[in-house]
């Protein structure tokens, strides 16, 4: 009979203590800087004008997608490629991040693939980077995300291509992110890209 007392007073008081430890962990994430996790549309579905899930809303703020789909606000690194990680961002230093757009400073880092991706080297370029046009996000009334991403190479910038040739790259690349607008010539390493030379 004390055995079936201690049980049914021990597990509330764990319950309780679980409940406690959960919010307190929110309030050290949100303290940290982090958000806490959000879920949103399923990988290969593109972002879409929607309502709330479960009836909440949304907070108001605009994000940008990772390659998981998952929402960012100011982040440290940006992948490009998706597919293989070849070409990425980092150590992004943001000057602002508004509704319509954010900016930063940072390095584009390219795996030059010689003799083959595996094998081959990375390269640092610094850019300034650019995040525009943002849209609404499924099912989060009040919040939105980048669809576009311009990043601009004050010195050295990355090689392209050219009639099968290894050539200088143009000084500005425009990357339609999660667009289903393009051509698919225009995809390359798992991402949409239109680029624009100025």
């Amino acid at each position: 009979m004390k055995r079936g007392r201690f049980s049914s007073a021990i597990i509330p008081a764990l319950a309780s203590l679980a409940v406690v430890l959960g919010l307190a962990a929110g309030t050290v994430t949100a303290a940290a800087g982090h958000a806490p996790a959000r879920s949103y549309p399923a990988p290969g579905s593109r972002p879409v004008i929607g309502t709330a899930v479960n009836g909440q809303a949304a907070s108001t703020r605009t994000v940008v997608f990772n390659c998981l789909k998952r929402a960012q606000v100011r982040p440290k690194s940006f992948m490009l490629a998706c597919a293989d990680g070849n070409d990425y961002l980092t150590g992004m230093t943001w000057t602002s991040w508004t509704p319509t757009h954010a900016t930063a400073t940072g390095k584009q880092m390219v795996n030059d693939c010689i003799p083959y991706c595996a094998a081959g080297k990375f390269h640092s370029y610094p850019a300034h980077v650019i995040f525009s046009r943002s849209e609404p996000v499924a099912r989060h009334p009040g919040e939105k995300y980048f669809t576009r991403l311009t990043l601009l190479y004050p010195g050295a910038r990355p090689p392209a291509y050219k009639n099968g040739k290894l050539v200088p790259g143009p000084d500005r690349s425009v990357i339609s992110l999660w667009s289903s607008q393009l051509p698919p010539s225009a995809v390359q390493h798992g991402r949409s890209r239109d680029t624009e030379v100025a």
